[in-house]
């Protein structure tokens, strides 16, 4: 079986949001690799200033546009 080819919502910076259950045992991102989830880029389910959007099932988060005054 195949898996499917995650393509991340339209517009710039979406990144794939990671769960900490999905980090192997020594607490590394399943995405940048041996990172440590604390300390990589990539979102969480539940963080402040980032914007969400589910795409075929598959969370993605990127920064949230600056709010114009």
């Amino acid at each position: 079986m195949t898996k499917p080819k995650l393509e991340p919502p339209p517009g710039d910076g979406w990144k794939r949001v990671v769960y900490a259950a999905e980090c192997d045992e020594d607490g590394n991102c399943p995405v940048c690799g041996e990172i440590d989830f604390t300390e990589c880029d990539c979102p969480g389910p539940t963080q402040d200033g980032v914007e969400y959007e589910w795409v075929d099932g598959v969370l993605w988060g990127r920064p949230e546009p600056e709010s114009v005054a």
